[in-house]
Parts: C-alpha cells; structure tokens; sequence
C-alpha cells in the first residue's frame, strides 16, 4: 500500500510541476499577461486564465485547475505516508 501512495505522489507532482509549466508557457504565447514568479502558487494560473481579456480557452483552464488538483492530491497523499512511517 505504501508503493501506491508513492507512486500516486510522483504522478501528481508531475503533473502538478509540467502542468503548470505548459500553461504558464500558453498564457505567454497568447500574451495574457501575469506575474512569473507566482505561476507556482496554487490557484493564480486558474485564476489568470479566467481572468484573461482575449479568453483563454475552457480546455486551457481545465488543464490549469487540474494541475492545483493534482497538486492538492499531492499533499493529501503525504499524510498516510507521513502516517505509515515506521521508528525502530
């Protein structure tokens, strides 16, 4: 059970790192204009997709809430494998 845990927290974490990598780099194309050094934090993506004056696409916005999702689920996931640690 440990291993799923695991390996359900690699997949997310890059998903949630690529991910918002891709949208960050489509938001830059289409010349929406946001902050670089906030496109980690969770949620300014979405939020900066929604907010974008020429729309940016629901497809494209879906993909950035996906990506916080992933993220979130990523640390959620951390706490049964924070919680199966053994001490001797």
């Amino acid at each position: 059970m440990k291993i799923f845990f695991l390996m359900v927290f690699a997949l997310c974490v890059v998903h949630a790192t690529v991910g918002n990598a891709a949208v960050a780099i489509i938001l830059r194309r289409r010349h929406v204009p946001f902050e670089f050094w906030r496109s980690g934090m969770p949620f300014y993506l979405y939020k900066c997709c929604n907010r974008a004056t020429p729309p940016a696409g629901k497809a494209l916005c879906r993909f950035a809430l996906s990506t916080n999702v992933a993220g979130l689920v990523a640390i959620v996931d951390l706490l049964p494998m924070f919680a199966s640690l053994q001490y001797p």
